[in-house]
């Protein structure tokens, strides 16, 4: 699986990993992201028919911003919980 060294939108990750899908024998692998992020990335891969273990990264420092981001995260949950209902 490839891997991002620089930070990007998720959805934009995954249509990244996603162009390797076809060609793989198997769709699983294994993401690393913050742990507020984990939830929605495992529900975007088993949307798409992958296998995804999910692992919080090891952070060196406590992000200032930490309130902000799992605010963030929780609406972008529920964006991506719901966005399937929208299409019917």
């Amino acid at each position: 699986m490839p891997r991002s060294r620089h930070p990007t939108p998720t959805r934009g990750k995954w249509l990244q990993v996603s162009l390797w899908g076809p060609d793989c024998l198997a769709y699983q692998g294994l993401v690393v992201s913050h742990f507020y992020h984990l939830p929605r990335i495992k529900l975007a891969y088993q949307r798409d028919g992958w296998d995804v273990y999910t692992v919080p990264a090891k952070e060196s420092y406590l992000l200032r911003q930490m309130p902000y981001n799992m605010a963030r995260e929780v609406a972008a949950l529920w964006v991506y919980y719901l966005r399937p209902l929208g299409r019917a």
